[in-house]
């Protein structure tokens, strides 16, 4: 009976183990939390299976005990000499692991928004629900003046090692303030740091990472201050940097008042008044540095964040609440990221309750455990639950750390065996997930896996096709580029932002893809007719490819563009003025006349089409109206040089040399080298 945890913990290890070597076989959607050897190599999968046995093997036998004793040893007499082994060894992992494919989360969305702040637009205009998360990494953006996305990359990956390291000393401090048992407290800080919530430490380019780190400090500080090694206002400091890190924070609120009522209780209002203080001080100057922008800190989202009971038209939602997909999804994601953790909490809660309820530092676990719950529970993630993992990730820590806090005040035997099973079967589960998301055409090939309408909306699949294109775009290859969006235009035909996307994909193959770009517009204007959008599209492509056949000499096609661009627009004053250049040249004299004046009309500042005006009046010989519109077309573009040297002509033909001399004076000094030669050839200085 005394053995039964290490038997039910035993048996809980095979069945995790199971179920990858499960999803190897079956990597599908709905297996997205433990199917990550269905994507590597069979050789990756024989030997996740023969050291999965050595594990649990060696683990229940107790084979690891002495390498334990003496990681013990290490780990409480030489501190320094022990974590600066781990975080060595943490940098390699980082390395060896680092992402090169960012699809996982809003990569790519953060990517612009820092690229943009760093371009020099609007400084973190989209700071909302992370100004904290966004700021650092800016920083890292600005130091080293990461300018393209491997740059960035790197930026990433070394903010987020730094983060690491600050992670896994916290994680050492929490251990020793919570733990006694010395070999207990070193399997549990292992057990904490290998956990699948470490990849957003490797080069993972979203903004979770600075949650994580802030919300390790965040309970080291809530420990120390029970522990009342640490005045209580530096843990409502550390919340309030937890807020600013991520507002989602604000779920732990109850927990924070909680331990508020215990230190207004214990030592007065003192303490709590200062930490209120503190955390006005930052939230001004966060207030300061924005300019009091408050728009740039409140998050404009169009839509709900929670499952409704029915279904919507909410192009983010895949699911409703009560749906088999979402118990799916849920399954999924605690075996992913808290296997043991939650089955631990539920045994313990139903076997040991008081034990669990036993102390303060347990309470306020409960206290924020519960709201993360109900917060999983109903949650809508815009791009997928699979996708958008890292969203729950970092929070998932605190249900570690209560599952190792509640399993080590327990009356349980043979501890030392059930932790080694605990921390080795991790590491090797959160292996696979690392040498997954470390590798190119595998994490490709699983992302397409989890974009199944069941459990990603179309908005989501949309965001997801996005992001993929994104980095076939960067790293030029073009036509996968193009095939993304054509995927997504025959999965969902009546979405013109597939359309639009696709046609802007085509124009990165340049002229041999005009005929492509114009069956895009054409598919995308029958679907949305009433839609302006696509049709000043269409129409702007219109005129820039009836130019570049028009230049080619391809005078029909040209034409074909310029009246197809006036259908779409007629409004369209380029079109009307670039038509009349092609029938002026098939002399099509008044024809040509007639379009000049339209394009004028339409845009009464068209310098261009004024210039053209006057160069057909002068060809017909009618020097008057030739004049007029060349000195329109100078007042409306002072520098237009061809107008000026045109105006002179005239001037000369109708025997008014010295208007003709003061306006090749001014083209020269607007850079013409006709009026310059000409200027110089009669003696003149300009």
């Amino acid at each position: 009976m005394n053995r039964r945890y290490l038997y039910i913990t035993l048996l809980l290890s095979i069945c995790l183990i199971g179920l990858h070597a499960l999803g190897y076989f079956y990597p599908v959607w709905f297996t997205w939390g433990f199917h990550f050897l269905g994507f590597l190599s069979p050789l990756y999968f024989i030997l996740f299976i023969l050291l999965a046995c050595i594990l649990i093997i060696y683990s229940y036998k107790g084979k690891f005990n002495l390498f334990v004793e003496w990681s013990t040893v290490i780990f409480s007499k030489q501190p320094f000499v022990f974590l600066s082994g781990i975080v060595i060894f943490f940098i390699i992992a980082a390395l060896v692991f680092q992402i090169k494919v960012p699809l996982l989360g809003d990569s790519f969305l953060i990517i612009k928004i820092l690229d943009s702040a760093h371009q020099g637009e609007k400084m973190l205009a989209g700071l909302h629900r992370e100004p904290l998360s966004i700021a650092y990494f800016y920083f890292f953006i600005q130091l080293f003046n990461a300018i393209n996305i491997p740059d960035m990359l790197r930026a990433f990956l070394i903010g987020e090692m730094i983060l690491g390291i600050g992670f896994i000393i916290t994680s050492y401090f929490i251990v020793k303030n919570i733990i006694e048992d010395p070999l207990i407290r070193m399997l549990s800080f292992i057990f904490l740091i290998t956990a699948q919530y470490m990849q957003l430490f490797f080069g993972y380019v979203e903004i979770y990472s600075v949650v994580l780190f802030c919300l390790s400090l965040f309970i080291l500080l809530m420990v120390l201050t029970i522990r009342e090694k640490i005045p209580f206002y530096l843990f409502l400091l550390s919340f309030s940097i937890l807020v600013y890190a991520h507002y989602l924070s604000l779920m732990f609120i109850v927990a924070v008042i909680y331990l508020c009522y215990i230190e207004y209780k214990i030592n007065g209002l003192k303490n709590i008044l200062i930490g209120g203080g503190l955390i006005a001080f930052i939230t001004l100057i966060i207030l300061i540095t924005i300019k009091f922008d408050y728009a740039r800190l409140i998050p404009n989202i169009p839509h709900a964040h929670y499952l409704s009971f029915w279904d919507t038209a909410d192009g983010f939602q895949a699911y409703t609440l009560f749906s088999k997909y979402h118990l799916i999804n849920l399954i999924n994601l605690f075996i992913q990221q808290v296997p043991f953790a939650l089955f631990i909490i539920v045994l313990l809660v139903l076997l040991e309750r008081k034990s669990v309820l036993s102390s303060t530092i347990n309470k306020f676990f409960i206290f924020c455990i519960i709201p993360l719950l109900g917060f999983l529970l109903v949650v809508k993630y815009d791009l997928g639950m699979p996708k958008d993992w890292d969203i729950s990730a970092p929070f998932f820590f605190i249900i570690n750390i209560f599952a190792i806090l509640t399993l080590a005040g327990s009356q349980m035997q043979e501890k030392v065996k059930i932790y080694t099973l605990l921390a080795s079967t991790t590491v090797l589960l959160s292996l696979s997930w690392f040498q997954l998301n470390s590798t190119v055409e595998q994490n490709i090939k699983r992302i397409k896996t989890i974009m199944d309408p069941r459990i990603m909306a179309i908005s989501g699949y949309y965001q997801t096709i996005f992001h993929l294109s994104m980095y076939y775009f960067y790293n030029r290859e073009i036509d996968k580029f193009i095939n993304e969006w054509q995927e997504y235009v025959n999965r969902y035909p009546g979405d013109g932002r597939g359309y639009e996307k696709l046609a802007k994909a085509y124009w990165e193959l340049g002229e041999q893809a005009y005929d492509s770009i114009a069956v895009t517009y054409e598919r995308w204007i029958k679907i949305e007719d009433q839609n302006q959008k696509p049709k000043m599209q269409y129409s702007n492509f219109c005129l820039i490819a009836g130019n570049s056949q028009m230049n080619q000499g391809d005078l029909t096609k040209a034409t074909k563009y310029f009246r197809r661009s006036i259908d779409l627009n007629p409004s369209s004053s380029g079109a009307y003025n670039n038509l009349g250049l092609i029938f002026e040249t098939q002399n099509q004299i008044d024809s040509a006349i007639s379009l000049f004046h339209t394009a004028l009309k339409l845009d009464s500042t068209y310098a261009r089409a004024a210039k053209n005006l006057g160069d057909i009046y002068l060809r017909k010989g009618n020097t008057t109206l030739a004049i007029e519109f060349y000195q329109k077309a100078i007042r409306l573009d002072p520098g237009y040089v061809n107008a000026l040297e045109n105006l002179a002509i005239v001037y000369l033909t109708i025997d008014k040399k010295q208007e003709a001399i003061e306006t090749y004076k001014y083209a020269a000094r607007m850079g013409s080298r006709t009026a310059q030669q000409f200027l110089l050839e009669n003696n003149y200085k300009w």
